[in-house]
């Protein structure tokens, strides 16, 4: 099966979000390593339990682009989500995650959350063409469109403490990031695509694919009282499975404040940007899909 080739086009940006974050690792590390020093005096205890579990909700705004191209026909459709076909710009999802560490370096850790949005375009203009890039509807015609986004992620990571002490922690995660894809795009009425009319004014694409890829992470925390803590989280997907080829960064930067040895808050703000491309027999989709925005959780630890 034909592999497609990791698209370059938002590599600019990526480099700069991960320059960025990589300093702001160092700056945030190196500064507490130093308070942590003229400290002396204070006694201070880092919670430290070996099992986290936490649940949250993130409430960001989307933007995200695909495009379904059949090989038998050579047309493609590009679709803006947000832009012409109305998936919700903003939504929130729920989310999952936790952390068991059976050592003082070593751990285990995973996340995962799911997105699930729909949009319906309903028209009929006697005297104005609804211009969808590559779908147009003409003046007078009827037709309803429909777009489905279903699409979950998950992560399961080996996790290594590089450096700990009493206030501040920076580790390293290795492992699987799963890539859970569902988008379907239905029109029907009397429609054009790419200026051709549709045969019996039906057009329909879906692609649903499960990628395991490569996911490497590196997170810096630092406690700078007994109850708040700041971090910040770099992690970086890419590669091939199959079909699928993929290049994703995700980046938070969090605060988190400990109510006790039990439970605890994290909240903060968090920026998701990945190229996807699927090689399937008849039909090839490429993904742009991005999101920023605020992600609030609850840590059980035991």
């Amino acid at each position: 099966m034909n592999q497609v080739k990791i698209k370059l086009r938002n590599v600019g940006a990526i480099r700069k979000t991960v320059s960025g974050l990589l300093l702001g690792l160092l700056f945030l590390v190196c500064s507490n390593i130093s308070w942590a020093s003229e400290d002396t005096n204070e006694s201070f205890e880092k919670p430290a339990r070996p099992v986290i579990f936490g649940v949250g909700a993130g409430l960001v705004r989307f933007d995200t682009n695909f495009k379904f191209t059949k090989k038998s026909s050579g047309r493609s459709v590009f679709v803006d989500g947000e832009g012409t076909l109305g998936l919700d710009e903003t939504d929130t999802f729920p989310v999952f995650y936790g952390l068991y560490r059976f050592s003082k370096r070593h751990g285990i850790l995973f996340a995962g959350f799911q997105i699930k949005r729909e949009s319906t375009l309903f028209h009929f203009d006697e005297t104005r063409d609804l211009d969808l890039g590559d779908i147009v509807v003409n003046a007078g015609a009827q037709a309803r469109i429909t777009l489905t986004d279903d699409t979950a992620f998950y992560y399961l990571a080996y996790n290594y403490t590089f450096f700990e002490d009493e206030r501040n922690s920076l580790f390293a995660s290795f492992g699987i990031y799963a890539l859970d894809l569902k988008y379907e795009l239905q029109a029907e009425g009397e429609i054009s695509v790419e200026g051709d009319p549709v045969l019996r004014n039906s057009y329909s694409v879906a692609t649903g694919v499960f990628a395991p890829l490569p996911i490497f992470g590196i997170d810096a925390w630092s406690y700078f009282t007994k109850r708040w803590a700041l971090g910040t989280r770099l992690s970086i997907v890419g590669g091939s499975y199959q079909d699928v080829s993929a290049l994703i960064v995700d980046t938070s930067v969090r605060a988190k404040y400990q109510f006790n040895k039990w439970f605890g808050l994290t909240f903060g703000i968090t920026y998701f940007i990945g190229n996807v491309d699927i090689d399937e027999p008849d039909l090839i989709t490429e993904v742009d899909y991005g999101y920023d925005g605020i992600a609030l959780g609850l840590d059980f630890r035991f």
